[in-house]
């Protein structure tokens, strides 16, 4: 870990190839170590939040100007239109999504030695639950709340319900809009376990509502699903 941290300067994280190597190496080493790790967050914390942090570089294109760069594979397009194009640079999104998953890991094993950071943490990856340009992030966000509140259990049952309050009416609502079934299945079960975590009377008349809403609305439809696929194979079995 010493001969990580003389690698370690603000100016190799902010500008080189470095950066994710350090990042994902301390994660590593934050399973080895365990609790003995916690004495080193003030030194990893920046350069891991800056790069779960890092905002993507969008823009509006004509066909002229895409045709200019299209063939930089560090952007990717989505024709709108009417000579109009929205161009996202795609390079540093992987970093982004391994740094929330490196935040993920500091708040799974470190569990209330992670509690000063809970916070800001929390309030990092809350709204990255909508960040629509990268599943991997939304995915990452999700899988970090439980734990985080987890993190945050040592500072007292006002500051845990605190917490919890910023977090659930967000999730609840992407929930319902999220269009990857995989980031979906990621955010029910993040939604299941923040339950498990903070025990049964942590959802309000309104949150316990929404929840039935949502519960019933999956049932239906996998059971519709299953209508179908029964009808299906019915029906090619009468064929055959």
């Amino acid at each position: 870990m010493d001969m990580l941290l003389k690698t370690h300067t603000e100016e190799i994280c902010r500008t080189t190839i470095l950066k994710l190597h350090l990042i994902t190496a301390w994660a590593r080493m934050c399973k080895i170590l365990g609790k003995q790790f916690e004495q080193y967050l003030p030194l990893v914390m920046g350069p891991v939040m800056r790069t779960a942090a890092m905002k993507p570089e969008v823009a509006v294109l004509d066909n002229d100007e895409v045709e200019d760069i299209e063939g930089d594979v560090d952007w990717s397009f989505i024709n709108l239109g009417e000579q109009q194009n929205f161009a996202i640079r795609t390079a540093g999104m992987e970093d982004k999504a391994s740094a929330c998953e490196m935040l993920v890991c500091y708040a799974r094993e470190l569990k209330d030695g992670f509690a000063d950071y809970a916070e800001e943490v929390v309030r990092l990856m809350v709204p990255m639950l909508k960040f629509y340009f990268h599943d991997g992030v939304r995915s990452a966000a999700a899988e970090s709340l439980p734990y985080l509140l987890d993190c945050a259990k040592i500072k007292g049952p006002q500051y845990l319900e605190g917490m919890w309050l910023y977090i659930c009416p967000e999730l609840l609502k992407v929930i319902g809009t999220e269009p990857e079934a995989d980031v979906q299945a990621e955010l029910l079960n993040s939604l299941a376990k923040c339950i498990e975590t903070l025990g049964p009377n942590c959802l309000n008349d309104d949150a316990m509502k929404q929840v039935l809403e949502i519960i019933t609305k999956y049932m239906e439809e996998h059971f519709r699903a299953d209508k179908r696929l029964a009808a299906r194979t019915e029906e090619t079995m009468m064929m055959a």
